[in-house]
């Protein structure tokens, strides 16, 4: 299974808060990853509000569904 665009940005912040030192942050975004991974688009907001608000300003906004998950990057690129 290849990474959602959304996937390579989580993993890189996920990297700089490990980095950091901020192991339950890093924790939560690789949860994020696992969600996307099963589907699981509603659960990311939930997820998203237990981060620290540094990383949730890296994260941008989140994606609602796998299609604009995908979508938005061909749109980008």
């Amino acid at each position: 299974m290849h990474q959602t665009p959304f996937q390579k940005i989580l993993w890189m912040i996920a990297k700089a808060a490990h980095a950091a030192g901020d192991r339950a942050d890093a924790r939560i975004l690789m949860g994020m990853i696992v969600a996307i991974d099963e589907g699981d688009y509603a659960g990311l907001t939930q997820m998203t509000v237990a981060l620290r608000a540094t990383y949730r300003s890296l994260l941008g906004p989140v994606p609602s569904d796998r299609v604009s998950d995908v979508g938005g990057a061909a749109q980008e690129g």
